[in-house]
């Protein structure tokens, strides 16, 4: 796999579970909406690869989004996926209300990932503190 396939797997691994992570408690506040633009530009994820994705993500079941985004996302490294987990986990956490459905999401997405929790904490933490000293 050459490195914009591999790159474009990832992008799109990310924008599927956020997807999935956005509608898990149907609530799109201004600071999701910040978050998740944040993570478009840290990640450089092309406006063409965006739209490509909102024009055929309605085509899809919620099953078939996440099956989809951990397909792509098993295309990665370890580091990526721990990468993309943190920017889920940022996701969880912008709007300051946790749902269950949001919990359950991020928990199962670590599971299938092969990830530990405490691992994708830190990542988080490290990625926020960057942004600080930046």
């Amino acid at each position: 796999m050459n490195n914009a396939t591999h790159l474009l797997y990832y992008q799109l691994g990310l924008l599927h579970l956020t997807h999935i992570l956005l509608n898990a408690d149907r609530r799109m506040d201004e600071r999701k909406k910040k978050a998740v633009l944040e993570l478009q530009q840290d990640e450089q994820i092309s406006k063409w690869v965006i739209d490509d994705f909102h024009e055929r993500i309605h085509l899809k079941s919620e099953r078939e989004i996440f099956q989809q985004g951990v397909e792509y996302l098993n295309q990665c490294n370890k580091e990526e996926k721990l990468v993309a987990l943190a920017h889920l986990y940022h996701l969880v956490e912008a709007d300051k209300a946790l749902s269950m459905n949001e919990v359950r999401l991020l928990l199962y997405s670590l599971n299938v990932n092969d990830t530990e929790f405490k691992d994708v904490e830190l990542a988080a933490r490290m990625v926020s503190a960057a942004k600080k000293c930046a």
